[in-house]
């Protein structure tokens, strides 16, 4: 009697046991990932665009075939209006470069003044190499550079992750939290035909605009 009525207890049990077992949730579909991240990028860029003026402190390296070179990096950004400051390797000015409406000088130390209409052409001019200043203003805080076609992925914060824009490539290589819930880049790479430029940036500070 107790040998016929076992199977029946046993499916009354595996019943019994599945009614309990927390359900099996599925990965969610590619759609909906793609929907949350592009949430995030959006929300993430509103809070860039409400940054004014910002001042950064780090290093830069620059490869080119064999060559290469490092140094100290100051830059101040206001409005429209920037100094970039190249330190040597024992604090020495280098090189400065200053932008505004009224156009760029690139101040060299025992040298004259320079003076030009794109900071990329003075500096190409100058010291013989490509540095994209008016893409970096934007990559530096994490955003594409207006009037540029390109093309961005982001990671998984809705930040971006790598750029394709001006003949560049930039990869975000670290982000850094500065505050108020904003991150942005500490570790950068670029690339541009034969040149290769490494940043590493900190000390972030940030204004923004008046709400």
């Amino acid at each position: 009697m107790t040998l016929r009525k076992a199977p029946l207890a046993i499916a009354i049990a595996a019943l019994l046991l599945s009614a309990c077992a927390p359900p099996v949730c599925c990965p969610p579909e590619p759609e909906t990932t793609e929907l949350a991240a592009m949430e995030l990028a959006r929300a993430h860029q509103a809070r860039l665009a409400a940054i004014d003026d910002w001042t950064l402190q780090g290093r830069i390296g620059l490869v080119r075939g064999e060559e290469g070179w490092h140094a100290g990096l100051h830059w101040v950004q206001q409005g429209d209006a920037y100094q970039i400051q190249l330190d040597g390797p024992v604090g020495q000015a280098a090189m400065r470069l200053i932008g505004n409406a009224d156009g760029i000088t690139l101040l060299v130390p025992d040298q004259a003044p320079i003076s030009a209409d794109s900071p990329e052409v003075l500096i190409r001019e100058a010291m013989g190499f490509e540095l994209p200043v008016s893409g970096l203003r934007w990559w530096m805080t994490g955003r594409l550079q207006p009037g540029a076609n390109a093309v961005s992925t982001l990671d998984e914060a809705g930040r971006i992750k790598e750029i394709e824009q001006d003949g560049w490539r930039v990869r975000f290589l670290d982000y850094a939290d500065v505050g108020a819930g904003l991150d942005l880049p500490a570790k950068m790479r670029l690339e541009h035909a034969e040149v290769t430029i490494k940043l590493v940036l900190r000390a972030w500070q940030v204004q923004a605009q008046p709400s």
